[in-house]
């Protein structure tokens, strides 16, 4: 078995990844009529080869790859994936799918880049003032723009967290994972991410504006803010520090 993999594992003793199980010489995308197995694996770090090959601008983790050779994996460390038949606990948790696990952990990851990258644009206007015109904090157009993201950003967060909420109270209470809960949560994840986008290019736009002006009738209740000539960095980035880290987010 041959395998490469992006992976943060500079502090791991362990590596996983996530595989097709091919038995025989049978077509490698069914077994016994079915599709292949797939099972998730576990094995040391000493057993991979790794590589040094990526490193990002503006990342401060890094995130590397590595392969693996011949790798004999017993099958206490090959569980199966999102197999009903192979649960070994019952608790409404297992009954979600990887991928609404996936989906659902994006989704509220952007929710956080959007909020940083708002947070930060609201900081930038208590001070920030456009040549010969007054401080943003000041102009009721920035002031309008502000709360409109504001809400934009809370209604995602209230959708997704409520449609998780739901399909959780269901989960618990009749143990059933129903076709409506998978769309529901995949609805739910695949709007957050979308509108979390559009908090970031809107609060983008309002911090980097050399002018904004209130609403007009023609414009549908949003403010009109000029954005500046430049497409270079500002002078101030956009940060957002926590008690464990910095996430820095680079300019549109």
């Amino acid at each position: 078995m041959h395998a490469g993999f992006r992976v943060r594992l500079r502090q791991a003793s362990w590596l996983g990844a996530h595989v097709r199980v091919v038995r025989g010489r049978r077509n490698a995308a069914q077994k016994n009529g079915r599709l292949a197995e797939i099972r998730t694996i576990l094995f040391p770090v000493a057993s991979a080869t790794m590589y040094d090959v990526w490193d990002v601008i503006g990342s401060r983790d890094r995130t590397d790859s590595y392969s693996v050779e011949n790798l004999f994996i017993p099958e206490r460390y090959a569980a199966l994936r999102d197999d009903p038949a192979a649960l070994r606990e019952t608790g409404p948790l297992y009954k979600l799918t990887t991928n609404m696990v996936f989906s659902m952990g994006f989704a509220a990851t952007s929710l956080g880049v959007a909020r940083a990258t708002l947070d930060a644009a609201i900081e930038l206007s208590r001070s920030k003032r456009p040549q010969g015109q007054a401080a943003m904090r000041e102009n009721s157009a920035v002031q309008g723009q502000i709360g409109r993201i504001e809400g934009n950003l809370r209604a995602a967060h209230a959708y997704l967290y409520a449609t998780a909420a739901e399909v959780w109270h269901d989960l618990t209470r009749t143990g059933t994972l129903r076709d409506d809960h998978r769309i529901a949560l995949r609805l739910a994840a695949t709007w957050t991410i979308h509108q979390s986008a559009a908090v970031v290019d809107a609060a983008y736009h309002m911090a980097g504006a050399t002018a904004c002006s209130p609403p007009t009738s023609s414009s549908a209740g949003s403010a009109t803010c000029t954005p500046s000539r430049s497409r270079s960095r500002p002078a101030t980035p956009i940060t957002r520090t926590s008690a464990r880290r910095s996430w820095p987010v680079a300019p549109k």
